[in-house]
């Protein structure tokens, strides 16, 4: 009577299959963050430093006219929302590696992207095209964007509003939910970055 040996793989416990919506997420995050950095980066900031470099050219001079508080906000708007895509495009690829700080990217990300489409909401209710300068209103392009945006006012809060809100929200519910944050607790971690969005 011999003792035979089991196999070795049959003493093994089999390793659980890891989840996919890191990479999911992950990819998301990456493309609409690339998206963001490139056509806000390119076509919002980059606007407001010709503008700046060249104070001569025609979309200068009806700048110029514009309130300095309109000014201030579209910079300041610009640069939020470029560092809110690289927070995201940073998170998407924290997500693709499983690094903790992933989770912490996506989810400052998805408050500032909150923030930016309440100021953006105030910002469409609060325009009138009477009350801009005379050189404002006299641009057809500047006038046939602010009766785009109040020919938009009443399906603002049903139809773009909620589609703007999706992907952050999401983010927000997906990362708030015990298994998400079960799974997050496990990958490795970026002290000094844990340090920070930890610190009281």
């Amino acid at each position: 009577m011999s003792d035979a040996v089991p196999p070795m793989s049959a003493e093994l416990p089999q390793a659980a299959p890891q989840p996919g919506w890191p990479g999911t997420i992950g990819i998301l995050a990456i493309v609409l963050g690339a998206i963001g950095i490139t056509c806000i980066g390119v076509c919002g900031l980059g606007g407001q430093v010709f503008m700046l470099v060249f104070p001569d050219s025609g979309a200068a001079a009806g700048q110029a006219d514009l309130p300095v508080q309109a000014r201030v906000y579209a910079l300041a708007s610009s640069v939020v929302r470029v560092v809110a895509s690289a927070l995201l495009l940073a998170g998407g690829l924290a997500l693709r590696q499983r690094q903790r700080k992933g989770r912490g990217l996506c989810l400052v990300y998805a408050w500032l992207r909150i923030a930016l489409i309440a100021a953006g909401l105030v910002a469409a209710w609060t325009t009138d095209i009477d009350e801009m300068p005379q050189s404002v209103r006299d641009d057809p392009n500047a006038r046939a964007l602010v009766e785009v945006m109040e020919s938009l006012e009443p399906i603002l809060p049903w139809v773009l509003t909620p589609l703007a809100l999706a992907w952050p929200v999401f983010l927000l519910i997906w990362f708030h939910r015990g298994a998400v944050k079960a799974e997050v607790a496990k990958w490795a971690t970026d002290e000094s970055f844990e340090a920070w969005l930890n610190r009281e």
